[in-house]
């Protein structure tokens, strides 16, 4: 039997009037009430599991975040890019496409490979990306890949966090961003642990956040 609004309501009566409750029920009801209260029992259930994984998630460790995809948008040497590869792409992303356009950084793992990163389909951007790299420097390798968030909405997160850094709680010492992550670097004090990491992943998001040790000044990853 379907749930339907005025089941719902009808729990809600109940609900609100539980002294009287046999004054407004009748035997018909019977059925659409115990369907109804099925749906609140399944609806609570799911919330409250849903809760437990958010309120039990922690900001992960920078150094387990996984680079994004990408889409390979041309073949060539592995040495640094020159700055008008690098100028050209920058130029591209942040005039024409600034409301998805999440930076660009070089790979030195991967020979020097310029990647470049929009939170929209990449597989325009890549053409863009083809000719620049033709014009600029031939044979460069660039690639385009697709992230979850934007140069302007990591600025925008990276400054709640900085916001955030008076509340001895959780354990801020310092704010970046790792646009190769696609996520704003949080430092923790050296005695910060779970829970402080509960509590940022919490606040700001764990899939949009990671966390490292923050020691004498410096990230402290890669180890």
């Amino acid at each position: 039997m379907p749930v339907r609004r005025e089941d719902l309501a009808l729990v809600a009566l109940v609900i609100r009037r539980r002294p009287r409750v046999e004054l407004v029920l009748g035997m018909a009801d019977v059925p659409k009430l115990r369907v109804a209260l099925g749906a609140v029992a399944f609806l609570v259930a799911a919330t409250s599991a849903g809760c437990s994984d958010v309120e039990g998630a922690l900001a992960p460790w920078c150094d387990d975040v996984a680079p994004p995809g990408s889409l390979t948008a041309g073949l060539g040497p592995g040495i640094t890019p020159n700055h008008t590869l690098m100028d050209g792409l920058e130029a591209y992303g942040r005039n024409q496409h600034r409301d998805t356009f999440a930076g660009l950084w070089i790979d030195q793992t991967r020979s020097g490979t310029v990647v470049v990163a929009f939170t929209d389909d990449p597989t325009p951007h890549r053409a863009e990306a083809i000719r620049l790299g033709a014009a600029a420097e031939p044979g460069r390798v660039v690639e385009v890949v697709q992230v979850a968030r934007s140069q302007r909405d990591l600025d925008a997160l990276r400054a709640d966090v900085e916001d955030a850094m008076a509340d001895p709680e959780l354990g801020v010492s310092a704010v970046g961003t790792s646009v190769p992550a696609n996520r704003v670097t949080i430092g923790l004090a050296g005695l910060s642990g779970d829970a402080e990491r509960r509590k940022l992943a919490v606040q700001f998001g764990g899939d949009a956040i990671c966390v490292a040790p923050f020691e004498q000044g410096y990230f402290v990853t890669g180890a």
